[in-house]
Formats: structure tokens, sequence, C-alpha cells
């Protein structure tokens, strides 16, 4: 693609893209992991029994890791993250 200014923009294939995402949320949850020094899912569970405040930051992590579950997901289920096999995973 070229731009007004005559700059061309490459577009990487969706799988491509999709491993960046899906690296660079994998970095920030382990980032946010080791400034909290407690796992996802120790903190997941503390904000739902409510033994600690949500703020914005607490919920940008618990969003990264909602976003890279989804990738870990459509990754085992079609084999490459953002593609389609085609077929439904759903029942019935």
């Amino acid at each position: 693609m070229i731009l007004k200014n005559g700059a061309s923009v490459k577009f990487d294939t969706p799988v491509r893209d999709g491993r960046r995402m899906r690296a660079a949320l994998y970095r920030r949850v382990r980032a946010y992991e080791r400034r909290y020094e407690m796992s996802s899912e120790q903190m997941a569970t503390l904000l739902q029994e409510g033994r600690i405040h949500e703020t914005a930051e607490l919920i940008k992590w618990m969003q990264a890791c909602r976003v890279l579950e989804l990738f870990e997901r459509e990754t085992h289920t079609t084999g490459t993250p953002m593609t389609t096999t085609g077929q439904s995973t759903r029942n019935g």
C-alpha cells in the first residue's frame, strides 16, 4: 500500500500479526505478574473475592489475560491464530 506521502506500508499476514500480538500480550502479562509478585490467576481470584480494589492497571492486566486466553483457545482449535478451519467448535 502506498500512502499519500509516498511511503509504502507492508502488511503482515494475519498469522504473523497474530503471533506478534500473542507474544506482546504474553510479555505484558508476565510483566504484570513480576510487578505484583503473583500469578494472573491469583490476581483474578483476589479481584473476584473483592479482596483487592480494581484499578485501571489491574483491568488492563485482566483484559490482556483474557485476550491471551482467546488466542490460546483459537490456536488450539484451528492450529494457527487468527484463522479458521471452516469447522464449528460448537455442539449442535
